[in-house]
Formats: C-alpha cells, sequence, structure tokens
C-alpha cells in the first residue's frame, strides 16, 4: 500500500477506535486506486486495536479471506448486474445483531456504484435510521449512480490517485527496475493498487500479451477486431482490464498525434503505434475515447458488454456523421 494511503488508513483506524467516526464511509476513485485495499486495512486495524486490549482467548483477526463474525462483505457475483435487493437485506439483518468481539457490526459493500433501484432504496432506509453499533464501509467508482441522498449521509472520502513520479519511486522501493517502475507507473495511470499487482512477474507478462492482443480492436479490419472483442467479453475481470488498456492506446495515439516527443504509456509498441497514428484523424481518435470514457460506467456491468465495446470499436472505424 502506498504510503499516502497508509497515513489515511492509520487517521481513520485511530478516529473510529476513539469513536469519534460517521455510520458510514463511501470512498470513491479509479478502479484499481486501491479502495478495496483501505477498507480492509481500516477494518484490521481496529479489530485489531480492540483485540490488543482483550486476552488472547477472545482475539479473532480479520481479513478478506478470513471472514470474521462481525464482519459482512458485500460483492457484486462475477456475472452479476449489480449489488440487488437481498444484498442490502442481508446487511441489515446483520445490522440488527448485537457484535461479538468487537463494538462494532461492521458491513463493505464494494462497487455500490452498481446498486440497482430498489437496493438503493432499501439502503437508504438502513442509513437515515442506523442501529448504534453499525460502520458501513462503501467504494465506488462513481457517484453519479447513487441516489444523491445516499451520498449524503455518508462520509465521503475521495481516493486521488498517485503521480507517475512518486509511484515509480514507490515500485523501486518494492524492487522494481527504475526502467520497469517507470513503465508500470505510467501504464497503471496512477492506480497504486493496480499498479502493484504488475510486479508478479506472471501478471506484468499476462498484461503485455493482453495489450499486444487488444491491438487488432484498433489497427485491424472488422472481423479481426471482432474476434478481438468477443475473446475479451467472456470473462468480465478480462473485459475491464480490456477497456482500460484500449483507452491507454487511444491516449498513446493522441499524444503521438499531439507531439512525438510527449512519453507514451505503451513506449514499448512506440513503432506500431507510430505507424497507426496517421490512419486516424485526431478528431477521431478523441471523439472515440469520448465514447469509451462515458460507456465506461457501462462496461463493467455483464449486460451487452461485448455489443457496448463494439459500439465503440464501429465508431472508430467507422464514425457517425452527425
Amino acid at each position: 500500500m502506498h504510503p499516502q494511503q497508509e497515513t489515511l488508513v492509520a487517521e481513520m483506524s485511530s478516529l473510529i477506535q476513539k469513536g469519534v467516526s460517521a455510520h458510514a464511509y463511501l470512498l470513491t476513485g479509479s478502479r484499481g486506486v486501491g479502495k478495496r485495499n483501505i477498507v480492509e486495512a481500516i477494518i484490521q486495524n481496529v479489530i485489531s486495536g480492540i483485540s490488543d486490549s482483550v486476552s488472547d482467548d477472545t482475539q479473532y483477526p480479520f481479513s478478506f479471506k478470513t471472514p470474521h463474525p462481525d464482519v459482512l462483505v458485500i460483492e457484486r457475483a462475477q456475472d452479476a448486474t449489480g449489488i440487488v435487493l437481498e444484498d442490502i437485506q442481508q446487511a441489515h439483518q446483520r445490522l440488527l445483531h448485537h457484535p461479538v468481539f468487537v463494538p462494532w457490526n461492521i458491513v463493505a459493500l464494494f462497487d455500490v456504484q452498481q446498486m440497482n433501484t430498489q437496493a438503493g432504496n432499501a439502503f437508504l432506509k438502513l442509513l437515515e435510521e442506523p442501529p448504534p453499533s453499525a460502520l458501513i464501509f462503501l467504494t465506488a467508482t462513481t457517484t453519479s449512480s447513487l441516489l444523491p441522498t445516499i451520498v449524503s449521509r455518508c462520509h465521503r472520502i475521495k481516493i486521488p490517485t498517485v503521480p507517475h513520479d512518486a509511484l515509480a519511486e514507490y515500485l523501486r522501493e518494492k524492487g522494481a527496475e527504475p526502467s520497469r517502475a517507470s513503465w508500470i507507473a505510467a501504464l497503471s495511470q496512477g492506480r497504486s493498487a493496480f499498479a502493484e499487482t504488475l510486479l508478479d512477474e506472471s501478471v506484468w507478462e499476462e498484461t503485455l500479451s493482453l495489450i499486444r492482443n487488444i491491438l487488432p480492436i484498433i489497427s485491424s479490419d472488422l472481423p479481426a477486431g471482432f474476434h478481438a472483442i468477443e475473446a475479451y467479453s467472456k470473462e468480465k475481470e478480462a473485459y475491464q482490464r480490456a477497456c482500460g488498456i484500449l483507452l491507454s492506446l487511444l491516449r498513446d495515439l493522441i499524444m503521438l498525434k499531439i507531439s512525438p516527443s510527449l512519453p507514451l504509456v505503451n513506449e514499448w509498441l512506440s513503432s506500431e503505434l507510430a505507424l497507426l497514428k496517421d490512419r486516424f484523424s485526431l478528431d477521431r481518435l478523441t471523439g472515440c475515447m469520448s465514447a469509451l470514457l462515458k460507456e465506461q460506467e457501462y462496461l463493467s456491468i455483464a449486460l451487452h458488454r461485448r455489443l457496448r465495446l463494439e459500439d465503440v470499436f464501429l465508431l472508430f472505424h467507422h464514425p457517425v456523421s452527425v
């Protein structure tokens, strides 16, 4: 975890342990910025702080891999379209119980921007009259799809991306070679949690392969492009990564159009990208990037994800005149 985030974790943990805390916290930020890691670390800290003050036989450690009787974690299923009413009902039932080992009933809900209408209305009622022992953590990439009244009833914390140089230095301290650290910092676009996953050699090699396999969406004819889209539309995580990589490739093409001296995210593909940049106008590149950014929130939903990316692909190769 990046030192900036460690500081945030320590400050929030201290406030919660002292009883100076809100009932609900909403952490927002880009996917891969580290929201989930921060929530896990805060819960670990507050639980361990209580455990340190009691006898060893009542200690009960926590992590997302080892559940705790006072913690409920709710995440979208791999192929689900979002958090549903049953999830909120489960959270409500948990919060009604008396906590066992710590003073709080802790509920963590991830990616709440995908909460459907029924779930949102039920969750709002829960926030309006939370049980005294409730401690709720929410994460979201955006608040635009959430009820404004949900956002207003939470203590909102925006998790920023880390500047390139600071992230590269952090990665070097973690053992990455200087050139690779700089490359990962650029590819991750300041998302420190995602950057740390790329320190794993197998993940790094897989990502490089994925980047090269995504290129046909930009560089090839329609059949090859549709084939590439189909290959990455079956599993949600691979699909989300593919969309992020496509954005980085579009960004690099735009940088090459503006000024060839500007640094590229995918520097190792500079020769291929240099050949591609003259095939597309700057207006088309920026238009496609805007369309993909606009649709990115929906691209993370299982429903019609392949069709949505195909729409962007067709816009890229055959822009519609307005």
